[in-house]
């Protein structure tokens, strides 16, 4: 990306320089290569290589003494500022429970945060989806925190000992930046403690006064 500064005249080539033509942006000076172009009526500043400007950040470019080819300065410092657009798409920053977490409690909800604020009105689909061994879990989503984050609060507690999906919709941020889908899959806490289902002797036959060996089988 580059800005282009145009003046209303032929400009002293020695005069633009770093440290007349200057823009900065929110962590401090940005570095640009500075070209004299349309006849010397123009200075184009273009980014380094592999270098861009931050999504929705604002940037100010200052002009300073800048002189015409008969050494007349620009007759006061020009500022402009702009505010650069929103080209990334939202992504699922975190989760909770996290993706292939064991041992999740019954009364928990499922909780996502955006790595920015996005629009609930243009989900197509439900926000969130969990699924369990019967099929999609009744509950209600709510967005919180700027709606930045999401959270899905099923209507009874969850299953023990029961693995759950978490199908999260493509969200879309403020300005229309579509992300992708996220699927992944927890388990909750077993609570239940073993019990003898069956008690069988080791040994086909039993023999009396002796000591045999007994095999329980737990669930």
């Amino acid at each position: 990306p580059s800005l282009l500064v145009t003046f209303s005249e032929r400009v002293s080539a020695s005069t633009v320089t770093a440290q007349n033509v200057t823009l900065t942006g929110p962590d401090g000076p940005v570095t640009t290569q500075l070209q004299l172009v349309d006849g010397d009526r123009a200075v184009r500043l273009t980014l380094l290589p592999g270098s861009q400007l931050a999504d929705e950040a604002r940037y100010t470019l200052r002009v300073r003494n800048v002189q015409d080819l008969v050494g007349r300065m620009l007759p006061a410092e020009f500022v402009a500022a702009f505010t650069t657009v929103d080209v990334t798409p939202p992504a699922l920053a975190e989760a909770s429970p996290v993706a292939n977490a064991t041992g999740v409690s019954l009364d928990s909800v499922v909780r996502l945060r955006f790595s920015e604020a996005i629009d609930p009105a243009r989900f197509s689909t439900p926000a969130i989806v969990v699924t369990g061994p019967a099929g999609a879990l009744a509950g209600r989503v709510d967005f919180a925190f700027g709606d930045t984050v999401a959270v899905f609060t099923p209507a009874t507690p969850l299953l023990e000992g029961t693995t759950y999906t978490v199908q999260v919709a493509a969200a879309t941020d403020r300005v229309g930046q579509v992300g992708q889908p996220v699927t992944y899959a927890f388990t909750t806490t077993d609570r239940t403690p073993p019990v003898v289902t069956a008690l069988v002797p080791a040994s086909p036959s039993v023999v009396q006064n002796t000591v045999l060996q007994v095999r329980a089988s737990t669930a």
